[in-house]
């Protein structure tokens, strides 16, 4: 019922309400202007930054800036409470459209907005530099049917979801949204969804990018949670484990359609990691240049099946692990992507690359971007595509027993590979000759050395890279 109600809101235009209730030109605050509210009412806000807090939604209004844009109204907390609190706001639905929420705090839940038991809209918003102590740094829900529109998540911070936590009988639909710098000092870094079994979750046509989480799921974490993810780039992000996504108890059965998964990166795998019996489909979708790790890790009897996937350029292996007797069957695929300019951020296809529809006939479009340059023709050569790149990276981290340094050089060069405790003394020297251009790897074995942190240092004629690596006892 609460679907349906949000659904039609969404066409209702916002000519016909019963009142116009202006801010601040008949009332001085936001606050005031709800109060004055009854179902149906508008409240319009004018163009400018209120410094006001707590505010408490009402059941049934629409919240309208001027322009109906994030950046026309601003709502400053200044740190003294939570933005915005819609509590019991069913069955009629609310909406808000064309504000920026910031500098909300609460030790609790949802910096930005808390919302509980209610159904919400909020269109063409800005989540910024908010902070919750325990969940939702920019929103939380619990218990709430909330439809998210094209709204940003930046720079907020929680325990569990940093940008947007949603969790316990939530309906949330979140599309055309961006979640960009948020950090979880736990999961979860853009998004968290908890308890939202059997497909009670879409999120469509958002973006993840340089989202972190000290534990798990840097882009996204889903707990006991089975939502539809189609169309999202999911980038640059960072975790513990599982940079990208992070999915754990059997009641997790997500499925990630046309998805683009790349450059993400965590001490465990730097895509994506599954646990304690969790299931996750991938369908038409990129796992792509993940450092520290390889693409999938699958643990505790959880299970990934995938389709139409192409996994390429992952630190420690593509097709490994639990995924390893799915390459070559259903579609899947292991070749360069041809992203027209990933280091710039653009995860859009070369018209050449074999995620392209015109290309691969049989699945379609591969990932969650299509075409949007001319053709980028393959390098000719391994060494050649590195020119530039040089990382060092290690796996397993932590270790028990050995570890492998990889790293590739993008022309032949002298190398030299040591380790080092953490008093600067010398452990070993691994390397200490000249090598080819392109990949390589060396084992490292600590002999009957004390668990601890150890750190490896590369060097060539013009490089230096260095890498932590922690060996548990």
């Amino acid at each position: 019922m609460k679907r349906l109600l949000c659904l039609a809101l969404l066409l209702t235009p916002f000519v016909g309400h019963a009142t116009v209730h202006h801010v601040p030109s008949v009332h001085p605050t936001i606050q005031a202007g709800i109060n004055a509210a009854s179902p149906d009412d508008t409240v319009l806000v004018a163009c400018g930054t209120y410094y006001e807090s707590d505010i408490l939604m009402k059941r049934g209004i629409v919240l309208l800036s001027e322009t109906g844009l994030a950046d026309c109204a601003v709502i400053d907390a200044e740190g003294q409470g939570q933005v915005m609190i819609c509590l019991d706001l069913d069955p009629t639905p609310t909406r808000v459209k064309g504000f920026t929420f910031t500098h909300g705090y609460t030790a609790e839940h949802g910096g930005g907005v808390d919302c509980r038991n209610s159904t919400v809209i909020f269109e063409d918003c800005a989540f910024t530099e908010n902070e919750a102590l325990i969940r939702g740094g920019g929103m939380h829900c619990l218990d709430s049917a909330a439809i998210v529109i094209r709204c940003l998540f930046s720079n907020n911070t929680a325990g569990w979801g940093g940008g947007l936590l949603c969790r316990l009988e939530s309906r949330p639909r979140i599309r055309e949204c961006g979640f960009r710098g948020n950090v979880a000092t736990n999961n979860g870094g853009g998004l968290y969804f908890g308890g939202l079994p059997d497909m009670e979750g879409e999120v469509s046509g958002s973006t993840f990018l340089s989202n972190t989480a000290v534990l798990q799921g840097g882009g996204i974490a889903f707990n006991d949670s089975s939502p539809l993810v189609t169309e999202c780039l999911i980038a640059n992000n960072d975790a513990g484990a599982g940079g990208g996504v992070w999915c754990v108890n059997v009641q997790s059965r997500p499925v990630l359609r046309n998805c683009t998964i790349s450059h993400n990166s965590g001490y465990l795998p730097g895509a994506v990691y599954c646990n304690a019996g969790s299931r996750i489909s991938l369908e038409n979708s990129i796992i792509s240049f993940s450092s520290n790790g390889q693409a999938f890790h699958c643990a505790d009897g959880s299970i990934a099946t995938l389709s139409c996937c192409n996994i390429y350029g992952n630190d420690d292996g593509d097709w490994e692990g639990c995924i390893g007797s799915q390459f070559g069957v259903n579609g899947n695929i292991a070749e360069d992507p041809l992203f027209c300019d990933a280091e710039a951020g653009d995860f859009s296809l070369c018209a050449d690359s074999p995620c392209a529809p015109e290309i691969d006939g049989e699945c379609g479009l591969i990932g969650a971007l299509g075409v949007g340059c001319q053709n980028c023709a393959p390098p000719a050569s391994a060494p050649e595509a590195a020119a530039g790149v040089f990382h060092l990276n290690t796996g397993p981290n932590p270790f028990r027993g050995s570890t492998t340094f990889s790293f590739m050089l993008p022309s032949a060069d002298r190398v030299l590979l040591e380790v080092f405790d953490v008093s600067g003394r010398r452990v070993t020297s691994l390397l200490d000759r000249t090598l080819e251009a392109g990949s390589h790897r060396v084992d490292f074995t600590p002999d009957a050395r004390a668990g601890g942190v150890y750190f490896g240092r590369l060097r060539t004629t013009t490089f230096e890279a260095r890498q932590t690596v922690i060996l548990v006892e």
